[in-house]
């Protein structure tokens, strides 16, 4: 309980970890969505699983980013330990 009141061990990564999988699910429906409200059947399949794809690779980097920003700064930290 200390780690946490004293900013020792940051919770943020794990919180990262579900916000990625709700940002997941969001992007999913969204493909999904844009499957079947687009004029053309065709287009809308094209136009979803872009969404679906894009949105997946962009939401895994961003998330991916901020995960690298929390490791570096627990690598630092333990350098300052030493």
């Amino acid at each position: 309980m200390k780690e946490l009141l004293t900013f020792e061990t940051m919770i943020t990564p794990k919180i990262i970890t579900v916000i990625y999988y709700i940002a997941l699910l969001i992007v999913l429906i969204a493909g999904v969505g844009a499957i079947f409200t687009e004029g053309s059947f065709l287009m809308g399949i094209f136009k979803g699983v872009f969404i679906i794809i894009l949105g997946g690779l962009g939401v895994r980097v961003y998330c991916e980013l901020c995960i690298v920003f929390f490791k570096m700064n627990e690598s630092l930290a333990e350098l300052r330990k030493k």
